[in-house]
Formats: structure tokens, sequence, C-alpha cells
């Protein structure tokens, strides 16, 4: 079994870097670090590799939420995986409320809250949508990366089964939570769903560091400039990892590129109603 998997995973790396030639780069196949690089269409195959297979994306997000961490009491990790975000972050935070719909992410989740004992951790097996549902979830080759609801027919994915969706409003509501805080989103083209079942928080002076994946959005019936736009609505802009304000017009140029482009993916943004 364990070879089948290992198979399984090194087809899906060499599909991967197949269209990678140093003459000639093709920019559908581009993961890069923000959102100037994806605007100008630059990358290297050195980049490619190391934000794949380095910490240095986790570190970074890392970073960010301990800066954020003075302004909020609640951390909301949204597409928690294993927890790794969230050990690493959570003494900095009074509580840290996680969601994790994958069995596998959560079992193992679950078992190293019960070793390390975090009092400040709560962890719920369900995902966050607009309403309340039930819907099949993919699980990957990959493990604990690019776990979702949508799929297309060429992707390798090793099992799917049944998961309970609740919106963020209902959840922190039944936890009597009525607060701004920070959220960390990583929920591979599920945001804008997730945004949509959270109207109430979104009123109040959050923070948002989420991954931006439009063509992920589109597969799951988003469109990304409307999510832009619902976001936008609330009085949300959007910056780069290293703080730069993101304008409208590369925003929307970014949604109309990546949507049609699968491997262009913005690992984090930064999304809140003012500058620091």
């Amino acid at each position: 079994m364990k070879i089948k998997k290992i198979n399984q995973i090194l087809r899906m790396v060499k599909r991967y870097l197949r269209p990678f030639k140093p003459s000639k780069l093709r920019t559908e196949y581009l993961i890069v670090r923000d959102i100037y690089q994806t605007l100008g269409l630059r990358s290297s195959i050195s980049e490619l590799i190391g934000n794949f297979i380095t910490p240095d994306r986790n570190k970074e997000i890392q970073n960010i939420l301990n800066k954020y961490s003075k302004d909020y009491n609640i951390l909301l990790d949204v597409g928690a995986g294993v927890g790794v975000m969230t050990y690493a972050v959570a003494n900095h935070f009074k509580k840290c409320i996680c969601f994790e719909p994958s069995k596998r992410n959560f079992e193992i989740f679950e078992n190293n809250l019960k070793k390390f004992n975090n009092n400040n951790i709560t962890i719920f097996p369900f995902a966050l949508g607009d309403k309340k549902s039930i819907k099949k979830f993919y699980s990957s080759v990959l493990g604990p990366f690019d776990n979702r609801f949508r799929i297309t027919r060429d992707e390798e994915f090793t099992e799917s089964y049944d998961v309970e969706i609740n919106t963020l409003d209902e959840v922190l509501k039944s936890l009597n939570i009525d607060e701004k805080c920070l959220i960390k989103m990583d929920v591979e083209g599920s945001e804008f769903s997730v945004m949509k079942g959270a109207k109430n928080l979104l009123k109040k002076n959050c923070t948002i560091i989420s991954e931006f994946w439009p063509w992920a959005l589109k597969l799951h019936d988003s469109d990304p400039e409307e999510f832009v736009n619902y976001m936008q609505s609330y009085g949300y802009k959007f910056y780069s990892l290293d703080g730069k304000r993101i304008n409208t017009n590369q925003l929307v140029k970014l949604c109309r590129i990546g949507k049609e482009k699968k491997y262009i993916w913005i690992y984090g943004l930064i999304i809140k109603k003012s500058d620091d």
C-alpha cells in the first residue's frame, strides 16, 4: 500500500514538473510567491521547487499571525490541516478555534492535541460554508495537502466521503463569541463560500490571512472577481504578505488570468479593513 501511494505521488510530481524547461517556462504552471510575481508572470524553477518542498511559506504565515496576534484574542484556523500552524502560534492567543474536515488530518490533529494538552485549542471535524449541509469531500494523494469538495477528471484523489458543513457565524454564536477575530484560511477554493457564512463576523474589524487560488474558486462554482467584490463590500482591502496594497485593477487581472490557469496560486494574501 505504501509503495502504491509513493508511486502515485511520484507520478503527480512528474506531471507537475514536466512542463518546465530552462529555455521556456509555461506561465500557467507557475507557483509564485506573491501578487506582483503573478501579475508579472515571472518565476523560476528553483522558486517553484523551493516553495513546494520547504517550510518557508509556513514560516512566513506564522510570523504574520504572530504579528497580528497583539490585536486579537481569538484565532480561527479554517482548514487547519494537521495543526502545524496552530501549534506554532497558539501561545499568542487566548483561544484557537480550528476546523478540519479531512478525517486523516483531524485524527492526527486530535491525537497531538491530547498529547500536548493545549487547553486553548479547540478542533472541529467539519467544514465551513454559506449554509448547513453535507457534501462529498475528496482526499488528495499528497496527504494533508489539497483536500477539497471539487476535483477534475484527471486528478488523483485517494478517497471521498461525506462531510458536514456549518457556517462560521452559527459556530461562533454557539460558542458565545461576539468579537473580532484573526482568521487563517486555507480551504482550496471554498473561500467565497466560507466568507458568505461569516456575514456577521465580517462586520467587525477582522484580519484574514488566506491563500488565493482563482482556478479552484471557479472549480467550486465561485467567481474570483465576485469574491473580491464581496470582501470589498464589507470594507476589506487586499495586501501582499509584505504589506503592499493590491489595487482593484491588479486583483481583476489576477482573477481573469488565474481562473483559467490551474497553477497560478497565491499561497498568502492579507485581507483587512485598514492599513497598519
